[in-house]
């Protein structure tokens, strides 16, 4: 496996002021994107893409805790892509 090839993308959180950046979430086997805070700032919603299977990747909506956690996924009982629904 190619570090650099591979399509894994994981969340961040950026402080523009510091000037810093830390990792907030890493999830094996998925492609996370598309982050959103919910409107009281306690959770984010994002896209999670399983690539555990390169050959039939389906996009997810997942929501995480915004002081951490284990994530989990939204949608996972549909069988359709969620596509850029974030």
């Amino acid at each position: 496996v190619e570090p650099d090839r591979e399509r894994d993308g994981d969340l961040w959180i950026i402080d523009v002021v510091q000037g810093s950046a830390k990792e907030f979430l890493t999830w094996k086997d998925y492609n996370l994107g598309s982050p959103l805070f919910s409107p009281d700032g306690k959770h984010i919603l994002f896209q999670a893409e399983f690539v555990g299977n390169r050959h039939a990747t389906q996009s997810q909506l997942a929501m995480v805790p915004a002081s951490g956690g284990t994530p989990k996924l939204l949608t996972a009982s549909l069988d359709r892509d969620a596509g850029q629904t974030v």
